[in-house]
């Protein structure tokens, strides 16, 4: 399903990236595929947790900007609550990510949506959106000042540089850090074991530690992209990007 694999282990939903081409890129066909799957989830009862992961070294290169952005118009009338992102944030189940290689962008905003982020010590995170004259516009500025505090969020936002697994984990981007041969086992024995846990409870605890305003800032946020991403700045960085990656690929 549109780069989009699932899988079940018991009481497990394993959600998994694969669009090895273009290093786990998100289109618009797997954001939708994403959420659909979430939303399965949720709605399946003996499923107790996601977890998340992505085939292959890298866990995705964020949103895949080879496709054209969608008028202004029509991304202003997409849904914030029906958002990937917005799902997994209020999904009463825990979730986990396991992160390998390159996240992102769009990827790393999806990942911070998830409860429980375990990173391989090869990872390596960036937001590289403001140096192509866009911004964050899945809800990932907002998630990142809750989980890193306003001014790291303003540093890796506007700096756009790259943040390793041991600084991730001393930020708090990342809960978990370990070897990359052992990230599958680590993410799936995490999900594992939040998945026996009382579903109250953790329904519980994710309450309190929700933020209830959070679909407005993302309505924010993808209202302020979908203005900003048709700029004549955003179109011609956009451009010269796209050209330089076909350049690149031989």
């Amino acid at each position: 399903m549109a780069g989009i694999e699932f899988s079940r282990d018991g009481s497990v939903l394993t959600i998994t990236l694969r669009r090895p081409s273009v290093i786990n890129a998100i289109d618009d066909a797997t954001l939708e595929a994403l959420a659909e799957g979430v939303e399965l989830a949720r709605e399946t009862p003996d499923v107790r947790a996601v977890h998340l992961r992505a085939g292959g070294r890298h866990f995705s290169s964020g949103a895949d900007i080879r496709e054209e952005v969608l008028p202004e118009a029509e991304l202003l009338r997409r849904s914030a609550s029906e958002h990937a992102v917005a799902r997994l944030y209020a999904l009463q189940k825990p979730s986990v990510v396991s992160l390998q290689g390159y996240c992102i962008g769009g990827a790393l905003e999806l990942a911070l949506a998830c409860d429980i982020r375990i990173a391989g010590s090869d990872a390596r995170f960036r937001f590289p959106e403001v140096e192509l004259g866009l911004t964050p516009g899945w809800g990932g500025a907002v998630l990142l000042r809750d989980i890193v505090g306003r001014g790291r969020a303003m540093d890796l936002l506007l700096s756009g540089r790259w943040v390793d697994a041991r600084e991730a984990l001393v930020l708090g981007l990342v809960a978990r850090v370990c070897a990359p041969a052992h990230l599958e086992r680590q993410g799936r024995q995490m999900a594992k074991a939040l998945a026996g846990l009382p579903p109250d409870s953790v329904a519980a605890v994710k309450q309190s530690l929700r933020d209830d305003g959070f679909e407005a800032a993302l309505r924010s946020e993808m209202a302020t992209f979908a203005w900003i991403s048709h700029t004549e700045d955003a179109q011609a960085r956009l451009a010269a990007f796209r050209r330089k990656r076909r350049r690149a690929v031989p």
